[in-house]
This record gives structure tokens, sequence and C-alpha cells, in this order.
């Protein structure tokens, strides 16, 4: 399978498209259908589907996309936090975390240690 380019991605835990836990694959395999039409993987017909450029809000769906560019799924993309870039590499990491990005898992497992 060739990897699949899809656009930048903007987080915004704030303002915009949060997904339940159990449909994070759900909602990857519609982005990748989004930039690859023809792929096989297309669940249904979902709003967010319409926005030029959606906006993420929820960790566990940058932590889906870092994976699928790990497994070889599609291209290292970049991530737009508050106005500051971010790459994602071949093995799904990022080189550079601005103080905020994807703090809130981290937070409350801390809480709980």
């Amino acid at each position: 399978m060739n990897k699949i380019n899809i656009d930048d991605i903007i987080y915004d835990p704030i303002n915009d498209i949060v997904v339940s836990d159990g449909k994070i694959d759900e909602f990857v395999d519609n982005l990748i259908f989004k930039h690859n039409p023809e792929s096989e993987k297309y669940v249904g017909d979902v709003n967010w589907l319409y926005y030029e450029n959606p906006i993420i809000g929820s960790e566990l769906i940058i932590l889906a996309l870092r994976a699928r560019v790990k497994k070889g799924e599609i291209e290292p993309f970049s991530i737009n936090f508050k106005n500051e870039w971010m790459k994602v590499d071949n093995d799904g990491r990022i080189d550079y975390w601005p103080d905020g990005f994807c703090k809130y898992f981290d937070n409350y497992l801390l809480e709980i240690l």
C-alpha cells in the first residue's frame, strides 16, 4: 500500500473535533479516505469530512495518527498548535513539544501517580 499524504493537522483541545475513544480508528480511517478516496477503509458518512482542514481537539487522535505514520500507512505530517509547528517523523515521533501541547493525559496521570 502506498502511504497517504494527509494535510497538516491543527490541534486545538478547546474548540474543535473530539471523538469518542472507541471511534478514533474510524475517524482516522475516514481522514485517510478524505485524502485518498480509493481507500478501502471508508467507514461511513460523517459531517467532519466536509471541513476543509479539520481541527483536532483530542490527544488520542494525534496518537492514532502518529501510530499510522509509524505503521507506514500515512506520510509524516506537521501539527500546528497555537501557531507553533511540530513535525511528526517516520517513527511517529514529534520533533518539538511546546508548552501545553497534548498535556491533559500526562497531567491526570501524574495526579494519579
